[in-house]
């Protein structure tokens, strides 16, 4: 468990990662990497509701507390109210 929590926490420490000016324009990172990360997100979660298991809605929007990756994270915001 602690190598997984590690792996993910590692990036946020390099250098060219911590908050800064973008590389590339948003618009082309919204047309881009994310728009195709968001439809492949899109598509496994069809299929799981295809399958009988679909994924519960979590609200991204409002979080708790940002940043905190391990065992001691949040529990998820379910709902969107």
């Amino acid at each position: 468990m602690e190598r997984f929590y590690a792996r993910h926490e590692a990036p946020r420490r390099l250098p060219g990662l911590q908050r800064g000016p973008l590389r590339s324009a948003a618009e082309k990172l919204f047309r881009g990497p994310i728009a195709d990360a968001l439809t492949h997100i899109g598509q496994i979660t069809m299929l799981r509701r295809m399958s009988g298991v679909p994924v519960r809605g979590e609200n991204y929007y409002r979080p708790d507390q940002t940043g905190i990756v391990g065992p001691n994270q949040p529990q998820p915001a379910f709902g969107f109210g």
